[in-house]
């Protein structure tokens, strides 16, 4: 009875020890977490720079959307001043004229140079002091011009950059057909002087500050690195509140101002964040270190009043390595290591009845080496799916729902790991799908037949076992050729299941198809990709090696890949 109260309180004090050590620890790393966490998130990001961004996006949107609006109103007015209709219909006036466009862009500040142009397209009133850029008939039937005669009670905003002289250029114009009793007699256009905007964009406390037209064409910026070759914004990647560009990170903000016609981003670098950042884990890293080395005290000082079982244990454990398998541990130290010493005995003496069960192992290993061949999937269809869709969505809707559609059948199918195998038919449907995503790709460049036998129609077959035949005939295929036709023959004989997928693209040669033979019989070949080897090992691990791909080729001509398979019906 004695004893056991000894064991007794030997093993809770052991117990309490572990227990401290455990509360020392998580209560520290989860203290200094929250609290870097809290400083990061909680005191610079939110507060600091995303307010900056929005504060200097707010700004300049109402800035610009109120000069243009200010711009449209006095071109509405001058449009109805007697004196602008006089001078243009008579030439007279032309003083009172030059006064009121004078004290229309005085009162802007934004300043600007205006055109007044007639019917023929020769500037009548200008204060350019070099040559008027539109005294061209190319430019007059062209350009802003042509938008104002096709839109006449429109005012018209457009991407225009013109370089009046060595310091002076003009980035955008602003315009209106001059109509009178309902007939065009001129043309009103205001083009905005690019310094009178960089001195707004450049007093804005953001990295960069971009203007686009609606069509993403940069109309002025204050970092032009970020323009790519034809004027549009040219960023890494982009995603919701944040994008990069030349490998920085940048919050950002977009805007629209004059509903859509133009828009507003501004970029706020976070390298001062990264910086705290930086600290932080700094800090982390030192209270860490130190919270490690008063740990390994703590687990030093333990260790040192059950070194004895501890050696022990492993010197039985070390004799099990080497296959002594009797080598039974003797713990009478009364605490958690004589309970385990016992397990350790009794796992020994269950070793041999565990050993029994390798066989059961062996299928279980094969059955999920199985289950992984059969979730991989080929990330360039993804992405090359993706880029195919991008571009039927501007062209053709119709065609883009479905070859969505089929797109999410196909990634619903390849996920589904309810089943191992399918029906013939149901497995063709999904083929039917991945080929109409490639014929969406490739066009009048691909066709294709599939043809089944009526006994064949009731057979089963692993899931997805034709497509990567396809993909691969697809994506080796277009070197030497322009348009690719792949049948599809599938038929029973003598109770196998024959899948015969042929192409007439490139072929191999003699030495190729040699090596591509050598592989498929590498049973330890490794690949991350779904082709040719993966189907071949799918077919041996389901059905024995007698049975896999044969595969025939000639260069130039094309080549057939047969799927020999038993004969399985439900």
């Amino acid at each position: 009875m004695k004893s056991k109260e000894k064991f007794v309180k030997k093993k809770h004090l052991y117990r309490d020890e572990i227990k401290k050590l455990l509360i020392i620890y998580c209560i520290s790393f989860i203290v200094i977490s929250i609290l870097s966490v809290y400083v990061f998130l909680g005191l610079y990001t939110n507060r600091v720079v995303r307010n900056q961004n929005n504060e200097a996006n707010d700004f300049g949107r109402n800035f610009l959307e109120e000069e243009f609006k200010l711009y449209n109103k006095d071109i509405i007015t001058l449009e109805q001043e007697q004196a602008v209709q006089d001078f243009l219909m008579k030439g007279e006036q032309e003083a009172k004229v030059y006064e009121l466009l004078y004290d229309c862009i005085n009162s802007r500040q934004v300043k600007s140079i205006f055109y007044l142009v007639d019917t023929e397209g020769k500037t009548v009133l200008t204060n350019n002091y070099v040559a008027s850029p539109y005294n061209s008939y190319e430019i007059f039937v062209s350009g802003i011009f042509k938008q104002l005669k096709s839109n006449p009670d429109k005012i018209i905003y457009r991407n225009s950059k013109v370089q009046i002289d060595i310091t002076k250029r003009t980035i955008y114009s602003i315009g209106k057909a001059m109509v009178i009793d309902g007939e065009i007699m001129g043309y009103l256009v205001f083009d905005l002087l690019e310094a009178d905007l960089q001195k707004i964009i450049h007093n804005s406390d953001v990295s960069i500050f971009i203007l686009t037209d609606q069509y993403n064409n940069v109309i002025i910026t204050t970092n032009s690195q970020i323009l790519d070759n034809i004027g549009k914004i040219n960023i890494d990647k982009k995603e919701k509140n944040a994008l990069w560009f030349r490998g920085k990170e940048y919050y950002y903000r977009q805007s629209e101002l004059l509903d859509g016609q133009m828009y507003v981003y501004t970029l706020s670098e976070i390298e001062t964040v990264r910086n705290l950042m930086s600290i932080s884990t700094i800090f982390l890293i030192c209270m860490l270190t130190g919270l490690s080395i008063l740990i390994m005290k703590l687990a030093g000082y333990a260790s040192k009043k059950k070194t004895k079982s501890i050696e022990d244990l492993i010197g039985s454990i070390t004799a099990a390595q080497h296959g002594d398998l009797k080598s039974y541990v003797t713990i009478q130290s009364d605490d958690e290591f004589e309970v385990i010493g016992d397990h350790f005995n009794k796992m020994l003496v269950e070793v041999n009845a565990l050993m029994t069960k390798n066989d059961e192992l062996n299928n279980r290993n094969r059955v999920s080496q199985i289950k992984q061949l059969e979730s991989q999937f080929n990330p360039h269809f993804i992405f090359n799916t993706l880029e195919t869709l991008k571009y039927l969505l501007l062209v053709d809707e119709k065609k883009a729902s479905e070859m969505i559609v089929n797109f999410a059948n196909i990634l619903r199918y390849s996920i589904d790991y309810e089943k191992n195998t399918i029906s013939l038919i149901e497995d063709i449907k999904y083929l039917n799908s991945y080929l109409m995503i490639q014929k969406c790709r490739y066009n009048k460049r691909l066709t294709y037949d599939i043809h089944i036998d009526e006994e064949a129609k009731q057979c089963i077959v692993p899931k997805l076992i034709m497509q990567p035949i396809i993909e691969n005939c697809i994506n080796h295929s277009y070197k030497g050729k322009d348009t690719l036709h792949i049948d599809l023959n599938i038929k029973v004989v003598e109770d196998m299941l024959m899948m015969e997928i042929v192409d007439d693209g490139d072929g191999m040669s003699e030495e190729a198809l040699d090596d591509l033979r050598r592989r498929l019989d590498d049973e330890q070949l490794v690949s991350n990709s779904i082709g040719l080897n993966n189907v071949n090992r799918r077919l041996k691990l389901l059905y024995g090696l007698d049975f896999g791909l044969m595969i025939k080729s000639e260069l130039g001509i094309g080549t057939i890949v047969i799927i020999k398979m038993p004969k399985k019906v439900w």
